[in-house]
């Protein structure tokens, strides 16, 4: 099993696995609460809004774990919406690290280096991830459906 899957792409697929029933449930709930809460007083904009923000987290959720289960199974088309995902909080987790360096005053050391610290792994993700030897890992095994 261990020369089947190296060990970053394991890595990799847990990670988007461990969120995923986090952001499902969770976008589930809050857009429910929301749906609920509209319905009885008209929150009207600022609901809707919610309600959009808690169905695009379950979605995320639901892209996370079929990502993460494609990556598990080595599947080539688990690539490309890993390297998104990596992407996507590359670029959230930059912004806060800028806006942390603009205003140190209210975030400690600790704060800015795990921002730091989550960046630099995704960015390591998405080098990792276009390396020749992964992406041929990836695309020999492609996407059969034979494949155990």
């Amino acid at each position: 099993m261990a020369a089947k899957h190296p060990l970053g792409i394991s890595i990799l697929a847990v990670l988007l696995l461990l969120p995923s029933p986090f952001l499902l449930c969770g976008g589930i709930a809050l857009a429910a609460i929301f749906t609920i809460q509209v319905l009885k007083e008209g929150l009207e904009e600022s609901g809707l809004i919610i309600i959009l923000l808690g169905v695009g987290t379950a979605i995320l959720g639901i892209v996370c774990a079929k990502a993460g289960f494609d990556l598990w199974r080595l599947k080539r088309s688990a690539r490309a919406p890993t390297i998104f995902l990596m992407c996507m909080i590359a670029v959230f987790t930059g912004d806060a690290l800028l806006i942390g360096f603009e205003d140190r005053a209210k975030l400690s050391r600790a704060w800015l280096r795990g921002w730091a610290g989550v960046f630099a792994f995704s960015a390591l993700a998405v080098a990792y991830l276009c390396l020749p030897h992964v992406r041929r890992k990836l695309e020999r095994n492609g996407d059969s459906r034979n494949h155990p």
